[in-house]
This record gives C-alpha cells, sequence and structure tokens, in this order.
C-alpha cells in the first residue's frame, strides 16, 4: 500500500490508543502521502461498522434458529420461523460479503 510499511492497525484507532496525527507526522518525515492515513482511518471504520452488523445478524439468525429448535421440540408448526431463520441466514451472508469487502478496501490502501 502507500504507507510504505506495514502499520498496526490500532495506530488508525484512536479509540485504541492511536494517534493519527503521528503516523500523519511519520508519513512527512518520509515525503508520503499523508491523505492515505485518513483513508485508512475510514475504511477501517466501514469494516468495524460491517463486522457489528454481521454480528448482529448473526445474533439474530441464532435466536431465530433456537425459536425454530424449540417450536419443533415443543411439535408445533414451525414453518413461519423457519422461513425466516432462512431469511435472517441471507442477511448473515450478506453481511459477510459486506465485512469481506470492506477489509479488502481496506487492507489495499
Amino acid at each position: 500500500g502507500k504507507l510504505g510499511r506495514m502499520l498496526d492497525i490500532n495506530l488508525f484507532r484512536p479509540d485504541r490508543g492511536g494517534d493519527l496525527e503521528a503516523v500523519r507526522t511519520s508519513q512527512r518525515k518520509r515525503y508520503a502521502d499523508v491523505e492515505v492515513v485518513d483513508r485508512v482511518a475510514e475504511l477501517d471504520a466501514a469494516w468495524r461498522q460491517a463486522c457489528y452488523e454481521r454480528e448482529q445478524a448473526a445474533k439474530a439468525f441464532n435466536a431465530a434458529n433456537k425459536e425454530v429448535a424449540a417450536l419443533r421440540k415443543s411439535g408445533k408448526d414451525a414453518a413461519e420461523a423457519q422461513a425466516r431463520a432462512q431469511q435472517l441466514r441471507a442477511a448473515v451472508t450478506e453481511a459477510e460479503a459486506r465485512e469481506a469487502g470492506a477489509a479488502r478496501a481496506r487492507d489495499s490502501v
């Protein structure tokens, strides 16, 4: 990438002790592109959001799956719950794809 060398991603995360200004200063000292620092931070934030959304989708899917199992165990009709679980599984798959795309975008800088 344009940062020239691999840096710990936490340097781009102020909430994890990162210091974007220190990374910018390092870039300036090496006559390198400073704007890339903000781009990496922005793409990392998008990736972290995508991770959160995938986790939430997975939680909803797991809860729906448990509901299906409970309905089946009690001998009740689980068709509606099963259809909802399948929709949620598709949402998880979509969220996984968004997460992977966000990671590729971030890691390509």
